[in-house]
């Protein structure tokens, strides 16, 4: 019996935006994002609108970090993004907030354990489920390419 392929739907940056909308639910926080991609990395850029978030996570953010953290701050984040076995990973090279570069000790400490790949300790890679039926991510030139099972790629699904 010959294997079956997967089906490979690529995206360009603005599609795969709308799509990622569609499928999870982005924090109210989160304003007028956008993705950027140049294989193998991608950037996400936008607005955190700092009066939205939750006061108990603000009050874990130590000095002078915490003073970043009011109006509407300008956020960019770099790094490569790739997926396998329906989970996808950002391996974060960089984050500002601002002007300011955020260390990966303080993103480490704020992300809950089970996003972050702890077996990784020089690097920071945050995790994701990937859509039912996705089992892979890959970026290839400008866009993202979603690697389906064949007998999911009729339709686009929840994430896991």
């Amino acid at each position: 019996m010959a294997a079956v392929e997967p089906v490979r739907r690529s995206y360009n940056a603005q599609d795969f935006r709308r799509l990622v909308e569609q499928i999870y639910k982005i924090p109210p926080e989160l304003k007028a994002w956008q993705m950027e991609v140049a294989a193998p990395r991608a950037t996400f850029k936008g607005t955190v609108d700092c009066q939205r978030i939750d006061p108990q996570k603000l009050s874990q953010i130590p000095w002078p970090f915490s003073r970043l953290a009011s109006g509407q701050l300008d956020f960019s984040a770099h790094g490569k993004l790739r997926g396998a076995a329906g989970k996808g990973y950002f391996d974060l090279e960089s984050l500002l907030l601002g002007t300011v570069e955020i260390p990966h000790w303080l993103i480490r400490s704020l992300t809950p354990a089970e996003a972050v790949d702890q077996a990784v300790k020089d690097r920071l890679i945050l995790i994701f489920p990937l859509p039912d039926g996705v089992e892979g991510l890959e970026l290839v030139d400008q866009n993202v390419v979603l690697i389906h099972e064949q007998s999911a790629a009729a339709g686009h699904a929840a994430p896991r």
